[in-house]
């Protein structure tokens, strides 16, 4: 969906984002720890999108905690700029909220459908 939070951080559209030069979160990670500019260029502004995402949620319903799944959980996010998450929510005019991951890590969302499914 264009303007979605998924094409403005997401995995599908690393290459785009980074003009072709890395498929995927792995290999910009790679790329990033390999002391890649361009990489973590990428990372950071990855992050600082979703940071800005999360405080404007933050902001219209005022959570306690935020929890992250997807390969961001699963520690695929450059560690430089995993760090600038939580650094930017904290500016919110509410005050700042906690940013985990999510323990389940990538599957999190799957295992939550299907206990759901299952309970039903």
């Amino acid at each position: 969906m264009p303007g979605s939070l998924e094409g403005a951080v997401g995995n599908c559209t690393i290459e785009a984002r980074s003009h072709g030069r890395f498929h995927d979160t792995k290999a910009l990670v790679e790329a990033h720890l390999a002391g890649d500019p361009e990489a973590t260029r990428v990372g950071c502004d990855r992050s600082d999108r979703l940071a800005c995402a999360i405080a404007s949620i933050a902001n219209a319903v005022d959570p306690e905690v935020v929890i992250l799944g997807g390969g961001i959980a699963r520690g695929r996010c450059a560690p430089a700029a995993r760090g600038r998450i939580p650094d930017a929510v904290e500016w919110r005019p509410l005050g700042g909220v906690r940013v985990r991951l999510a323990a389940l890590g990538a599957m999190a969302g799957a295992l939550g459908a299907a206990q759901r499914a299952l309970s039903s």
